[in-house]
């Protein structure tokens, strides 16, 4: 069984230590692995780099399109490891006419004020017609939903009933 652990054992050869391993690309490995692993996807991140670690804590996302939306099937976690933070979440949208862009806040820290702040989200998408990328925003607690093939964020009422699972890692200084 391919486990998080077994994972960065294998991709350390055996004779290099896990620390040497990028953080971040371990993240995205156990994120492909199972995203709603997150005791396990913190313990095997644990090993890495003995960077500075928060243990793992909920979070809770939020609307912050304008439209006063209350997300459903909530599930979402975070850990920040040195300077960066790993934020899992899971989420679903309303019913909803509105036009109003999507937004997504509550993420437990702000991004770095600077480009590198602007990083892309892994998403999964069920219930809609087309796939989904999320853009965190510099210097805040929010992210937007985006359309690949237009380029143009959702509004709330392209994602009606849509659930949303992603992680996203970002620095925060």
């Amino acid at each position: 069984m391919a486990t998080v652990p077994n994972i960065i054992a294998n991709l350390a050869g055996g004779n290099q230590p896990a620390a040497l391993l990028d953080q971040n690309w371990a993240a995205c490995l156990v994120a492909a692995n199972n995203l709603s692993d997150v005791a396990n996807a913190a313990a095997a991140l644990a090993n890495l780099g003995g960077q500075a670690q928060t243990a793992v804590t909920s979070w809770t996302p939020i609307d912050s399109s304008g439209a006063s939306l209350s997300f459903t099937n909530v599930d979402a976690a975070y850990q920040t490891i040195g300077n960066f933070v790993h934020a899992y979440f899971s989420l679903t949208f309303p019913a909803t006419a509105s036009g109003a862009s999507t937004l997504i806040g509550g993420l437990p820290t702000a991004a770095v004020n600077g480009n590198r702040g602007n990083v892309a989200a892994f998403l999964q998408m069920t219930g809609g017609s087309t796939s989904a990328y999320g853009v965190l925003i510099k210097n805040s607690t929010t992210f937007g939903l985006w359309n690949p093939s237009g380029a143009a964020r959702y509004t709330n009422a392209n994602v009606t009933a849509c659930t949303f699972s992603g992680m996203l890692i970002y620095p925060t200084t």
